[in-house]
């Protein structure tokens, strides 16, 4: 989806400016108009390592709810059988995306205008890290490792002959 395509559903903005050549001039738009705080691509190190780094770049911590977390049943029963964590896995092609709340009725609904799959899993709260709340339990996760996700570990564990 074009982030211009996007910005086309937030009424009250004049949007004549926005540069068509790139993506990034349209994030900055985004951001420059306060639709967003920030963003971050998810790639490596998973979901739970974007997050602590956009927590940490923010000064601020991130809650979220495990019950929230889009995660498909199909990685779900291979993180069980093979013996990782969603969270910590690469997933190329998703973006994180901090929105005030005042903007999050207007996102949600340009994003159902255009069917785009999303999910508001969480919250900024004061602190640090990120807070994991499954169940009864909460997780707090401090510590960026980027260049420990699931994805290398694994690979490391089944080695490759020839």
């Amino acid at each position: 989806m074009s982030l211009n395509r996007f910005l086309k559903g937030f009424p009250g903005y004049d949007f004549s400016r926005l540069d068509q050549s790139s993506q990034e001039d349209d994030v900055g738009h985004l951001l420059v108009l306060q639709v967003l705080d920030g963003l971050h691509d998810v790639t490596r190190g998973g979901i739970l390592e974007t997050l602590l780094e956009i927590a940490y770049l923010s000064n601020l911590g991130i809650e979220l709810e495990s019950s929230q977390l889009p995660i498909p049943s199909i990685v779900a029963r291979f993180g069980e059988v093979f013996g990782f964590d969603p969270l910590r896995m690469i997933s190329s092609g998703t973006l994180a995306v901090t929105v005030p709340t005042e903007r999050v009725k207007d996102v949600r609904k340009v994003l159902e205008d255009l069917r785009t799959p999303f999910a508001f899993v969480g919250q900024v709260i004061e602190g640090v890290g990120v807070r994991l709340l499954r169940d009864d339990t909460t997780l707090h996760y401090t510590e960026i490792r980027c260049e420990e996700d699931e994805l290398a570990r694994l690979w490391s564990l089944y080695p490759r002959k020839g």
